[in-house]
């Protein structure tokens, strides 16, 4: 079985598959499904510095907030 762990906390500059977006309310974190962040899609995070981390999904590059990252769960692959 494979580890699961907030995107916050995965290594950078592999692949990874989101498992789980834990999505309360509406507004910023709508903004996660809009970008493509589901279960079952690919991403890697390019940079991860003290600010925002920034991924690549499907080919693009998004910034996203560390409290968004931790809403988002993924498994190395």
């Amino acid at each position: 079985m494979k580890r699961i762990l907030p995107l916050i906390a995965a290594p950078q500059g592999i692949p990874l598959r989101v498992v789980n977006v834990d999505i309360r309310g509406r507004g910023p974190s709508r903004r996660l499904l809009e970008i493509g962040i589901i279960p079952g899609t690919i991403i890697r995070i390019v940079t991860k510095t003290t600010g925002p981390i920034i991924i690549e999904v499907r080919g693009s590059l998004f910034a996203i907030g560390k409290g968004h990252a931790r809403r988002i769960y993924v498994e190395v692959i």
